[in-house]
């Protein structure tokens, strides 16, 4: 028995059939559902917030407010304009301002551009967290006390939670006992 080639016609149609066969499938495929893609994209954008949240959380432990800066501003970037900036994400940003004992007048600027430009709604965290680095900072602060403490009177959250309110008299009689 002697083995022929098989003639070119007969070759080229065996890999057309095969190629238009694979060609035909993948036009076939269909993409994933839109919430299929809409849980991943979600899981993806979970998982850079908890990172992001992560990595601020680390800068916030040494007190370095110039990188922590630069993580909510990456982290604020996937927001849109008109959604607020995730109050977890500012406040630690505020919590490593505190720490990194920045000047007061700095502290209140942050807040306020926090509020401004990113519609972070302040929570009691954000009060406590600024008004006891205030209180740190003896009469000094006064002035800027003032100014979170009638914040806190206009969020509703100044008599309302204990925190806030330990935090208020906290500044007042350091404040007070400065100045004497």
């Amino acid at each position: 028995m002697s083995h022929r080639p098989p003639a070119s016609g007969q070759a080229s149609s065996a890999s057309t059939s095969w190629l238009s066969t694979a060609a035909a499938a993948s036009q076939r495929a269909t993409p994933p559902p839109p919430a299929a893609r809409s849980i991943s994209s979600t899981c993806r954008r979970s998982r850079k917030r908890f990172l992001l949240a992560k990595l601020l959380s680390l800068a916030a432990a040494a007190a370095d407010l110039p990188r922590a800066e630069t993580l909510f501003l990456a982290a604020a970037a996937g927001y849109s304009s008109t959604s607020s900036s995730p109050p977890t994400l500012a406040n630690l940003l505020l919590r490593t301002a505190a720490a990194s004992r920045a000047p007061p007048h700095r502290l209140v600027a942050l807040f306020s551009l926090l509020v401004s430009r990113h519609r972070f709604p302040p929570n009691a965290f954000s009060f406590s967290t600024l008004l006891a680095a205030l209180a740190d900072a003896g009469a000094a602060a006064v002035p800027h006390g003032r100014v979170l403490h009638a914040r806190a009177l206009a969020c509703g959250l100044a008599l309302s939670s204990a925190h806030v309110l330990t935090s208020l008299l906290d500044l007042w009689v350091n404040g007070f006992y400065a100045t004497v």
